[in-house]
């Protein structure tokens, strides 16, 4: 359907809110798909992190990582190399950002996905979603004047799913 409507294959898959990482049976057609149409996936924690379950619903959050970690391993999909979700709600601030630019330039990993919702802000979003102005927000923040010549300055450059 996707590429019926756009005209070309997606340059990446993800669920809302994750849901596809709430049962393996999910998350395995998700990998399917990636499969299939030869694309990387979001992958919304860091296996061996056990802080990382955040994204999942408090009667899930308990559940073994197990089975979705040996899913990961089986399918091998392309993603980036670490993921990072501190920058959102009361955390979207000019120094967390600089905070994940510091993380990145210390880290051996090569790719890292910082989650983030920026938008602008009008009448249908403040209408549609509960996280509305804090969108608003992050796009001034991740818009900030001299932000790209501080990525310049630390060798971080920025990419798209597709370039993974």
């Amino acid at each position: 359907m996707f590429e019926k409507v756009t005209g070309r294959l997606p340059d990446h898959l993800d669920s809302h809110h994750h849901s596809t990482f709430f049962t393996p049976a999910l998350l395995e057609e998700m990998l399917l798909l990636a499969q299939e149409v030869n694309c990387p996936i979001r992958v919304p924690f860091n296996p061996g992190d056990q802080k990382s379950r955040g994204f999942l619903p408090e009667k899930l959050a308990g559940q073994p990582f197990d089975d979705l970690t040996t899913l990961l391993d089986k399918f091998s999909p392309v993603k980036p190399g670490f993921f990072l979700d501190c920058f959102y709600g009361e955390n979207a601030t000019r120094q967390t950002l600089l905070d994940v630019f510091a993380q990145i330039d210390e880290s051996p990993e090569e790719t890292f996905e910082l989650m983030c919702h920026p938008a602008l802000v009008d009448d249908d979003l403040m209408e549609a979603s509960a996280y509305n102005t804090g969108r608003g927000q992050e796009l001034d923040i991740l818009t900030t004047p001299g932000l790209k010549e501080e990525l310049t300055r630390l060798g971080i450059e920025l990419i798209t799913y597709g370039d993974l």
